[in-house]
Order: structure tokens, then C-alpha cells, then sequence
């Protein structure tokens, strides 16, 4: 199972950086740094461990990389499944029930994404994997699953917290003493050992360096996640539900192994009732991790990998119980192979693997692949997005295309390990920062990088830090694709002629018929053009602006915001029927956009439909959207109160 998923995730494996945090992690992992909290030790130094393969690009390394350790988790499921199987009587059903997991989950779009790419969630999954196995095993005490715990801070936290869920609750099951226990502690600290890594590579001032931890309490600070809590707190432990949703309806996804699942649950109550509960229990704690520790990471599908996997060894279990019923009632054998291969054909079936032949979109846009090339000598760029930031640091630090080139992220111009490798802006300071002033710092560093004459370029991803500080200058789109410049007071240079041209140019050359099918790819795209349009707005490139929204919608159609900017485009040139139209399709999309109920009413009013607008109005209201500026409208035109 391991050698089969193995190549068939490695030929699926993307070629270059992925979207999100893969570039981030890898660049880390090249490099021996720090990532984001909580670090993630065992996962850079297997990172860097894959660049020594001698095979293709360095992003192609790591993904590979990835691919293997997905491959892995998938192998040693597959073996918790026939370990279950035969503790339950069916071992005539091993191979179908280990077949039903392992394609069931493979196919599976929350666990594909992370094993094709750079992810930490893949490993995570089969350390639970592996300590589920060896707990299985184990006639008393922990055994080497101590040793597991212990190497746990190195991975991501579901591993050490679902690990030590499931050895507590095997203690409890046999009973072992304290002391029983504390004998194992030698190869809990052990394991630990590999938390040494974090400050040993913050003492090396890598390009990558989160939390600088090399004292007790940083350290502590970036084990515990305390920044990442900092900046989510108010999503974190929240009820809006919306989190919930997301994560269920992705489980939804695994519906053809809900009744196998179901008979897998309902065999394992009745004859090994405490690996019920553990799997129960599992399947409960990774859903609560998901909706309340962590529902930042729903959208994008970074949670409910141990739920799924759950999922699918009960199916795999109820799948061999339903062989080995069949082989009893003397039913033709093919009637026993028909079951797996039916169940594995549907999960295929729900699956379109040609949709994620393009998701590399980050890399095309900002990274090795994108415009980094034409950016000017010795510029430094301020990124705004993940995808910018994690892959222009890929292509800088990693990779090693423009030795010459910086880049640093707007909303972590406080750090002092990111303005230390900064040649050049010895005036931004690099004293450390207090939490509580952090925001503020961040603010006067971007303003001083516009407004001050530097000696280097500095180029933006998005005007939008800018332009949320209430920068007096011009902010103008660069030559180089996807970045803006900013001007002087009462300077404007105009719109650079042809950018569009070359970004539809740079997309039909990468990709097959011009347009990306992944769902990733074409949000990124589509808002590559976006920024396009925006910046033409005000740079009198009205029509090249308009053009490029328009792609942007036609790339990704479910996009509102790319809607509502193309109502604007169109309203500047006085086609209002188009500028509604536009804006109604925002609407559309998402209702409650407050912007695109405030421009709706307005374009009907300047089409000199009051009525019209009034309707808009009372149409909004019924949403339940409020906002200060369709309340003034209702004062004015007697609308709804």
C-alpha cells in the first residue's frame, strides 16, 4: 500500500511551490531556519534532507518529499485497518478493508492538497497513525510510543496532543501503575531533545527566523503559539459556526464510505469496544480542534485530516466484515471483490485529479516563475498576501534566483528579524518591538518606506497597506507585473502600456488553453488581474482596467469582489445598465457585501431611478445589512428606516 501510494502521489506531486504555507516551510527548511509557530522541527530537517535528492527542481524535492510521508501515513492506516480486521474476526477481508481506507482517504481533496505540496500535515498524520498502531499493540504500557510523544513538538500539534489522548487512555484501559509510567520518561525526553533544534537555528540568523527563540521564554512563546493566538483570538473558541460548516461539508465529501464506516463503528462497539471509543473519541477531539481551536485553517483545508482518516479505517473495517459476510453465504467470490472495488471506484469517481494539475499558481505569479526576473537591481518588495510573501521567499532565500532582491511582509515590518536582513533601511531601526505596540510600528515603517528616498527600489505587492494608512502620494502599477510604486506628492505617471498584454501572455504560455482549472489557481489569477484593474482605475488606464476585470471575473466567476470593482470600471465610463449588472452579480454571490448594496443604490440613483434605489435600499435592510452610508441614503431619498 505504502509503495503504491508512494508512486502515485509522487507523479501527482507538484513541480513547483504551492499556495499558502509551502513556500514559507520550505524556504525554512532549505535554509535550516524557524517556521511559523510551533516551528515544526522534524518537518524542515526532512525538508532539507529532500533537497540532497538528485532530481529535479528544489520545490519538486520537497514536494516529493511530502508525497512519500503522505504515502507513509496512508501504508501504516492501512496496516491499523488489517490490525483491526483481524482483531475482529475477518481476516479474510484484510486486503479489500486496507484497500477501501487507503483509496478512500487518498482521494479525499482535504488530504490530497496536503500531500501533493509542501504541508506539515501529512507527517502529523502518521505519527497518530503510527502511535494508534503501536498502542494497539502494546500488551502495557507505552512503550516506544513514548519515544513518539516526545518528538511530537517537532510536528505539528495534533500529533503530540492525539498521541497523548490515545496513551493516556490506554493507561487507564490496562490499568499501569505511576510508577509503571514514569519508567518511560527517559524516552519522553529523548524525543524531546528535538526541540534544541529551534534555537540552535535562530542562533544562525536564517532569512526565516519566527519568534527569534533563543531564550526560555521565546521558545516557550513559539512551542505554545502564543503570536498566532495573539492575531486570532477573536475567531478562536467563537460559535459562529461557520467553521463547522466548512469542515463538515468537507467530511461530507467521503459519503461513499459513510454506511461501510457506519458497520466498521458498529463491529468495533461490539468486539473491541475500547478501540471504539478511542477512534470516537479521536474523531470528536480533531472536530473540536478544527471548529474551535483552529477554524482559520477550514478553508483552506489545513484541519479534520485525523477525522477523515478516522472515516476511513471504520470503512475499511466495515468493508472486510461485509466480504467475509458475503464469503459466508457462499456468494460468488467476485460478488466479496465487488464491494471494495465498487466503494474505491465511487471515491475515484467523486475525485478529479486533472482539476489539480495547476496549483502552482503562487509560484507562476510571485515566485521563481513570475516577475521576479524584471524587478530592478537590489529592490526591495513589501508582500501582502501568504501567497506573495511564502513564495517570492522561496524564490529568494531558497532557490537563490535573485541574490540581489529582498522581500518582507507589510503586516511584519515590527520584527526585528525580518528589517535586520535588510540592506540598505538602517533607518526603519531593528530594536525588538513590544506586543501591544507591535500594529503601530508596523504602520510607521510603511509610511516611512513611501515617503522616504532610499537607495534601493521599493516595490509593493498591493497598494492596499498604502492606501489604509492614508498615503498622500500616488500609488501607481509597476512595469513589473503584479507590483505598485509609489509616488510623490502630485506626481502620476500614468499606466505602463501593455501590462495586461503580458500578463495574458505569461498565462497562455503556462498554462494548457490559457485558463487554470484548480480552485486556487483560479482565485489567484483572477486576483493577479484584479490588482491589474484596480491600480488602472487610477492611473488613467481606464479601458486597459476594465479589461482586466473583466478577465478576472471570466477566470474565477464566483469571485464578488472582482465584480463589484468591475461596477466601478464601468461607472467611470458611464455604462451604468453594465456598472448594475456587475454589481448585482456581486450580490449574487455574496448578499451581504456592504459596498456592493451601497454602490447599487447609488448607480440606480445616478441612472435617475430613485425608486429603483429605494428598492435597493428596502431590499437591504430585509439582508439585515447596516451600514452608516445606506442609512444617510435613507435620510435623503425617504427609503426604508
Amino acid at each position: 500500500m505504502f509503495a503504491a501510494a508512494a508512486v502515485v502521489l509522487g507523479l501527482l506531486a507538484m513541480d513547483d511551490v504551492g499556495f499558502r504555507d509551502s513556500g514559507e516551510l520550505g524556504t525554512a527548511g532549505f535554509e535550516l531556519g524557524v517556521a511559523h509557530p510551533t516551528g515544526f522541527a522534524m518537518d524542515l530537517l526532512w525538508l532539507r534532507l529532500s533537497a540532497l535528492l538528485p532530481l529535479g527542481s528544489l520545490a519538486l524535492r520537497q514536494n516529493l518529499f511530502t508525497a512519500v510521508l503522505a504515502a507513509g501515513a496512508l501504508g501504516m492506516l492501512a496496516r491499523l485497518c488489517a490490525e483491526l480486521v483481524e482483531r475482529t474476526g475477518a481476516r479474510a477481508g484484510t486486503w479489500a478493508g486496507a484497500l477501501t481506507a487507503v483509496v478512500g482517504l487518498g482521494s479525499w481533496a482535504t488530504f490530497f492538497i496536503a500531500s501533493r505540496a509542501v504541508e506539515v500535515y501529512a507527517s502529523a498524520l502518521l505519527a497518530v497513525a503510527l502511535a494508534a498502531l503501536l498502542l494497539l499493540r502494546s500488551t502495557r504500557g507505552l512503550g516506544p510510543t513514548a519515544l513518539l510523544i516526545g518528538l511530537s513538538p517537532g510536528l505539528h500539534v495534533t500529533a503530540g496532543l492525539y498521541a497523548l489522548i490515545l496513551a493516556v487512555g490506554r493507561i487507564a484501559a490496562t490499568a499501569v501503575s505511576v510508577r509503571g509510567a514514569l519508567v518511560h520518561l527517559p524516552a519522553l525526553g529523548a524525543g524531546a531533545l528535538v526541540i534544541a533544534y529551534l534555537p540552535l537555528a535562530s542562533t544562525r540568523q536564517p532569512a526565516a527566523d519566527w519568534g527569534d527563540p533563543e531564550t526560555v521564554s521565546a521558545l516557550w512563546s513559539h512551542l505554545t503559539a502564543a503570536r498566532i493566538r495573539s492575531a486570532y483570538q477573536d475567531e478562536m473558541l467563537a460559535t459562529s459556526g461557520t467553521a463547522g460548516t466548512e469542515v463538515v461539508s468537507q467530511l461530507f465529501e467521503l459519503w461513499p464510505l459513510a454506511l461501510p464506516a457506519a458497520l466498521g463503528v458498529l463491529v468495533l462497539a461490539r468486539r473491541a469496544r475500547g478501540a471504539a471509543l478511542a477512534g470516537l473519541f479521536l474523531f470528536a477531539a480533531d472536530l473540536g480542534y478544527a471548529v474551535l481551536v483552529n477554524p482559520m485553517g477550514a478553508a483552506d483545508r489545513q484541519v479534520g485530516h485525523v477525522a477523515g482518516a478516522m472515516v476511513a479505517v471504520a470503512a475499511g473495517l466495515g468493508v472486510a466484515h461485509a466480504v467475509v459476510w458475503l464469503g459466508a453465504r457462499r456468494a460468488p467470490g467476485i460478488a466479496g471483490a465487488a464491494v471494495p472495488v465498487l466503494l474505491c471506484g465511487l471515491c475515484l469517481w467523486r475525485f478529479d485529479v486533472s482539476a489539480q494539475a495547476d496549483g502552482h499558481a503562487a509560484g507562476e505569479l510571485f515566485g521563481s516563475g513570475g516577475p521576479l526576473g524584471a524587478v530592478p537591481a537590489r529592490s526591495l518588495i513589501i508582500c501582502a498576501t501568504d501567497d506573495a510573501c511564502a513564495a517570492g521567499s522561496f524564490a529568494l532565500y531558497a532557490e537563490g534566483v535573485r541574490p540581489d532582491l529582498d522581500i518582507a511582509p507589510a503586516q511584519h515590518l515590527w520584527d526585528h528579524t525580518v528589517i535586520r536582513r535588510l540592506d540598505g533601511f538602517e533607518q526603519l531601526g531593528s530594536a525588538r518591538v513590544p506586543t501591544d505596540a507591535r500594529g503601530d510600528a508596523a504602520a510607521e515603517r510603511v509610511k516611512l518606506l513611501a515617503l522616504a528616498r532610499w537607495s534601493r527600489p521599493v516595490l509593493w505587492e498591493s497598494a492596499a497597506p498604502l492606501e489604509r494608512l492614508g498615503y498622500p502620494g500616488h500609488v501607481a502599477a509597476s512595469p513589473v507585473l503584479s507590483y505598485a510604486v509609489p509616488r510623490p506628492i502630485g506626481e502620476n505617471r500614468g499606466w505602463p502600456a501593455g501590462i495586461v498584454r503580458r500578463l495574458d501572455r505569461a498565462r497562455q504560455a503556462r498554462l494548457p488553453g490559457g485558463r487554470p482549472t484548480e480552485a486556487r489557481a483560479r482565485i489567484a489569477w483572477s486576483a493577479a488581474y484584479s490588482r491589474l484593474g484596480e491600480r488602472a482605475l487610477t492611473t488613467r488606464g481606464t479601458m486597459e482596467g476594465i479589461a482586466a476585470l473583466r478577465i478576472a471575473t471570466e477566470l474565477e466567476p464566483r469571485r464578488a469582489v472582482a465584480w463589484i470593482n468591475l461596477g466601478v470600471a464601468l461607472e467611470t465610463v458611464a455604462d451604468l445598465p453594465g456598472a448594475i449588472e456587475a454589481t448585482r452579480r456581486a450580490l449574487e454571490l455574496e448578499p451581504t457585501r456592504t459596498t456592493a448594496w451601497v454602490n447599487l443604490a447609488r448607480l440606480h440613483d445616478k441612472q435617475g431611478d430613485r425608486q429603483g434605489a429605494r428598492q435597493v435600499l428596502e431590499l437591504a435592510a430585509r439582508a439585515g445589512v447596516q451600514d452608516a452610508r445606506l442609512d444617510a441614503m435613507r435620510g435623503q431619498w425617504g427609503g426604508v428606516p
